[in-house]
């Protein structure tokens, strides 16, 4: 599963990319809010190496460590052809599928962490 939205029971899922988007942010924060330092910098070093440079230059120096970082590295354009604009494409097509039966979101959820969420978009 490429996206995972944390929801309330009372909450419908988002509607459009952009709403989407913003619930992959708020995702974002809270895996680094939860996150030490180690996985932290295991994050920020997987960013450095699969990022494009002018991906890169738009995001704060100390990336992860800075709480501005996940609403840039989602929201801000991506280079064409590359993971992260992939990944950020095929949001479109997200908000159409179905939401995933409660166990099986129960286990993706259990399983997330920061390097898995990295790893997804980059």
């Amino acid at each position: 599963m490429e996206y995972l939205c944390a929801l309330k029971r009372t909450q419908n899922p988002p509607k459009t990319a952009e709403l989407l988007l913003l619930e992959q942010v708020k995702l974002l924060k809270r895996l680094v809010a939860e996150a030490n330092e180690g996985e932290i910098q295991d994050a920020n070093r997987r960013l450095e190496l699969n990022l494009q440079q002018e991906e890169l230059v738009n995001l704060p120096g100390d990336l992860l460590d800075d709480p501005k970082t996940p609403n840039v590295l989602l929201v801000m354009p991506a280079a064409l052809n590359y993971p992260l604009a992939d990944w950020k494409a095929g949001m479109e097509d997200a908000i159409k599928l179905p939401p995933m039966p409660e166990i099986e979101a129960r286990e993706e959820a259990e399983n997330l962490s920061l390097e898995s969420f990295i790893g997804r978009i980059v």
